[in-house]
């Protein structure tokens, strides 16, 4: 089977929620699922909105690159800047390990240049 698109989103809408579940690359070379549930208020669906808007720019790295990152979301102008980050799933927490500014086809990380 050909791949079509390698990021999809799934929703299931109900009266008073909506289960939405992510695909998109892993970290490892697979797929990365993720499934969350939100209420049918607009606040509620405006935090949907944000949720798969952040996802768009969230990437796995194909390896551990800063510090041992093994995600990187991207955000500004031209994406321009860089946060590397893993996730403690027995924790529940999202360890920031790096923040990085991209230039041309250069990393700096406090002033330092880091291959890729």
């Amino acid at each position: 089977m050909d791949i079509v698109h390698t990021r999809c989103a799934g929703l299931d809408v109900h009266k008073k929620t909506v289960v939405v579940t992510i695909i998109v690359p892993g970290s490892n070379g697979g797929l990365h699922k993720e499934t969350r549930t939100f209420g049918t208020m607009t606040t509620d669906l405006l935090a949907l909105s944000d949720w798969l808007r952040e996802t768009r720019n969230r990437k796995p790295l194909k390896r551990p690159v800063v510090f041992g990152a093994k995600w990187e979301i991207r955000f500004g102008a031209d994406n321009r800047f860089r946060v590397f980050y893993r996730v403690d799933y027995d924790q529940q927490q999202v360890v920031i390990l790096a923040i990085g500014e991209k230039v041309g086809n250069r990393l700096l990380i406090g002033g330092e240049e880091i291959k890729l």
